[in-house]
């Protein structure tokens, strides 16, 4: 497993518990830094979508799909920055919110070109030399 997949499954782990955490236990001490409204519990499952769409694709992924994960990744950033900032947004909210943002614009900016590789040795041309 590379660097990256190990990285998309631990945060999807993240959110996955983040997810549970907010709709089961909501009077934990965890819950207490995140925001365990109805909206932010469809923000955890779109992101959690997302992530397992990035797990069982294969680079080089799709267009319409890099579009979608990279405008993820600005309107996350975005959001969590300035609701962060204005105190409207939890601390652990805005850390899960900044990782999942820089994950999604590192898979939106790929750029890992599959390079076909010729199995066949190529044909190798006999010079003439002269013998004098």
């Amino acid at each position: 497993m590379t660097g990256t997949k190990l990285l998309i499954s631990w945060t999807l782990l993240l959110v996955i518990a983040l997810l549970l955490g907010s709709v089961y236990f909501p009077d934990t001490l965890l819950m207490s830094l995140t925001d365990t409204s109805p909206s932010y519990t469809i923000i955890r499952i779109v992101v959690a979508l997302l992530l397992l769409s990035l797990l069982i694709t294969k680079p080089p992924r799709s267009k319409l799909l890099r579009a979608v994960i990279g405008g993820w990744s600005v309107i996350l950033a975005v959001v969590s920055v300035q609701s962060l900032f204005s105190y409207q947004l939890r601390f652990f909210d805005a850390l899960v919110f900044l990782e999942i943002a820089i994950i999604f614009a590192i898979e939106a900016l790929e750029t890992r070109v599959t390079i076909p590789v010729d199995k066949k040795p190529s044909q190798q041309y006999k010079i003439p030399v002269a013998n004098t």
